[in-house]
């Protein structure tokens, strides 16, 4: 299968070359996410040239999509690469927030200070908003709170990624701490069971709102105990 954070991210990234190789990949994938296509056969798979293909794989293991093992044989004769699906938790996102522009930070945000990246000055300092007449405060520690939620089901989480930070930043933002927390709670909670969207990042539940509202409001006495969108 072809993973749907990929589409949704990585595909940018590699471009056409790199996302009809991650395809075949896949496709051909076994159960240790190890796949043996030759280049001439994923070039036939997509009617495109040989030096396609290869673009396509030197995009994706740039991006840390894959990793590329190549052996010969004991005559020196190169055999067909070995092609390794790496964990999304290794891939190279640091583009992303540049394409999604919904991850970014608002243009109207002063410049901070002593020349460090705007980036950290929204995580790493305190600053207030207005939620109604509530003030609320959004610093590092929750956003770390945030993260902890989602590393109970993924270890593998990693909290340095701008892309995960720029995300609980926004969700912070936008519904305030407290409730930002029990929306992860709840999603961590139903994760695995039958028709519930997957999430094991704050990215992935920012992406996903809209998604675990209809779940949660499809399922009976659950109606309004989620965000309301």
């Amino acid at each position: 299968m072809v993973d749907d954070e990929y589409l949704n991210g990585q595909a940018k990234l590699c471009g056409w070359q790199g996302t009809i190789v991650y395809n075949s990949l896949c496709r051909h994938a076994n159960i240790n996410q190890e796949s043996f296509p030759s280049i001439k056969l994923m070039a036939e798979q997509h009617g495109v040239s040989r030096p396609t293909i290869f673009k396509g794989i030197e995009n994706l293991e740039k991006r840390k999509v894959i990793k590329v093992v190549k052996t010969r044989t004991k005559d020196g004769k190169w055999l067909n690469n070995t092609y390794i699906l790496l964990d999304k938790s290794e891939w190279d996102y640091i583009q992303v927030n540049v394409v999604d522009t919904a991850s970014q930070v608002n243009e109207n945000d002063h410049p901070s200070q002593r020349g460090l990246p705007d980036v950290v000055n929204v995580v790493d300092t305190k600053e207030t908003h207005r939620e109604g007449n509530t003030s609320k405060e959004t610093h590092i520690l929750g956003v770390k709170k945030l993260m902890d939620i989602f590393y109970k089901i993924n270890p593998m989480l990693d909290y340095k990624k701008p892309f995960n930070r720029n995300s609980s930043v926004d969700l912070i933002k936008r519904f305030g701490l407290e409730a930002t927390l029990k929306m992860a709670d709840q999603i961590v909670a139903v994760q695995g069971q039958p028709y519930a969207p997957v999430a094991t990042t704050p990215y992935q539940m920012k992406e996903k709102l809209a998604q675990f509202k209809i779940y949660f409001d499809s399922k009976k006495n659950n109606k309004s105990n989620f965000v309301q969108l």
